[in-house]
């Protein structure tokens, strides 16, 4: 059970890795969004209504300030925390036995001591 235990840690890990993944390519597309938005802000600035050009330039405050706060770069990365793991999370990495069967040595598995 010990390799199940493994592997679910792995699967865990890696769809960490791909959420910060995908999180990242919104936060890409977001910051060029805003890139746009700044531009436009640029254009308009002296033809539009100044009370237009200046609600624009506060929510692209916010939206900057909203990027950061979800951007997975803004600290280093590291191993995500280890989850609890239950003996029903395993059954996808036990490759067709009980998570309740006795193993090898007719004593019931431990399946978070390993």
């Amino acid at each position: 059970m010990a390799d199940a235990r493994v592997a679910c840690v792995e699967h865990h890990r890696g769809e960490i890795l791909n959420e910060q993944l995908l999180t990242l390519e919104r936060v890409d597309r977001l910051r060029g969004f805003c890139s746009r938005v700044e531009e436009k802000i640029n254009v308009e600035r002296g033809r539009a209504d100044a009370e237009a050009v200046n609600a624009a330039e506060s929510w692209l405050v916010w939206a900057k300030l909203r990027i950061e706060q979800i951007d997975p770069l803004r600290t280093l990365p590291s191993l995500p925390v280890e989850q609890d793991i239950e003996p029903a999370d395993l059954k996808p990495f036990i490759k067709g036995r009980s998570v309740h069967e006795p193993h090898k040595y007719g004593q019931w598995s431990r399946l978070l001591d390993s």
